[in-house]
């Protein structure tokens, strides 16, 4: 068979590249664990730089694959690889714009700002790397004796998908099972809480919060731009928590505290749900029980329960079976802003799909000025 110089998609050159990528994202995450450093640790961009790595995996073996076959290339290694090759070069763009334009989480990029600077950088860079890496390159057909290699190379891409994908779910597994034992052993040293929610106030900030639950013995871990997973509302600034053994005299899980820009606006504990009788008459001591419903619980469909405070309202509702309880205080501010527009002269639908009667609970707001 004669030699002669074809085209093909899949460039090992630019898979090593986008390896190498991988690789620096994946030092770039997990070395700060070696000097106890939390800078980079499980940062965004790091993550998407890391996932360059499998498609870059991809892109060498169905490389070397066609490579390997030569004029008798199968089309679907090339097209393949090709795949790979600019999921990769998208990764790789992105990662950078994130990093550039410090975008920490996968939720930032839905405001408006982030997204406005991380689209035109991310597509500059992408344009580059196609213009590098896409260039079609040329190579010579190879001896039929090389064949052999097909196979071993297609067993060997699929071992490392699978253990790749095996990695990730272990280390998934892992870190849930670490943080389930650590919050178990936090809790059985945790002493009890007895702050009730009227000691809470609208506006606190997050040191006032952390003074006053340290005269009960407890340390709350405070933390600014969490996942959205991690947030009461989407606009929270920072949150403090810690874990709990014992609340009111009855079995807790966790306390919550989120802040806005203006203070502490939403206070959150859990228990577990065999502590709804305890904790109804608990709260039915503490603040007054409103007659209307305020919303659905979307697990049990039964309406949830709302209590006034003078510095503010408290939802919670009978839980599902297996179910953690949930006790959220919302101060009145912050309840004056979310339903104030909807009440009054200009009173129309609450987009909540529940109205909070403002000026009947606390007649000193004034929903007027407030519009």
């Amino acid at each position: 068979m004669t030699s002669r110089a074809i085209k093909t998609e899949t460039r090992l050159a630019a898979g090593l590249l986008l390896l190498l990528f991988g690789v620096c994202g994946l030092f770039a995450a997990w070395i700060p664990l070696l000097t106890r450093s939390s800078i980079m640790v499980g940062e965004f961009p790091a993550r998407v730089a890391m996932s360059c790595g499998y498609c870059a995996v991809v892109v060498i073996l169905s490389s070397a694959v066609d490579r390997a076959d030569g004029a008798a290339a199968v089309g679907a290694y090339r097209l393949i690889g090709r795949w790979f090759l600019w999921a990769g070069a998208f990764l790789a763009a992105l990662s950078i714009s994130l990093a550039v334009t410090q975008t920490r989480y996968a939720d930032d990029l839905l405001t408006a700002t982030k997204l406005s600077a991380v689209v035109p950088i991310g597509l500059s860079i992408f344009v580059l790397l196609a213009y590098l890496i896409g260039r079609p390159a040329k190579r010579q057909t190879t001896s039929r004796r090389a064949r052999w290699t097909k196979p071993a190379l297609a067993i060997i891409l699929c071992a490392v998908a699978s253990l790749l994908l095996y990695q990730r779910y272990s280390e998934k597994q892992e870190r849930t099972a670490r943080y389930a034992a650590e919050d178990e052993a936090a809790r059985r040293l945790a002493k009890p809480w007895t702050l009730d929610l009227n000691a809470f106030h609208g506006g606190m900030s997050a040191q006032e919060v952390r003074a006053l639950a340290a005269t009960t013995g407890h340390s709350l871990q405070c933390a600014g731009d969490l996942p959205s997973e991690n947030r009461l509302r989407q606009d929270d600034k920072s949150q403090c928590w810690t874990a709990l053994g014992n609340a009111w005299g009855e079995p807790a899980l966790i306390t919550m505290f989120a802040f806005s820009e203006d203070g502490l606006r939403n206070h959150l504990l859990r228990f577990p749900g065999s502590s709804w009788a305890a904790i109804e008459k608990k709260l039915d001591g503490m603040g007054q029980r409103l007659p209307q419903a305020f919303g659905i619980d979307p697990e049990t469909r039964s309406p949830i329960i709302g209590w006034r405070l003078d510095s503010g309202l408290v939802f919670s509702a009978p839980p599902a079976t297996g179910s953690e309880l949930a006790v959220l205080w919302t101060a009145k501010r912050d309840l004056a802003i979310d339903h104030c527009p909807y009440q009054g002269a200009a009173s129309r639908r609450d987009p909540q799909g529940y109205s909070v009667p403002i000026k009947q609970l606390w007649p000193e707001i004034d929903c007027d000025k407030r519009r």
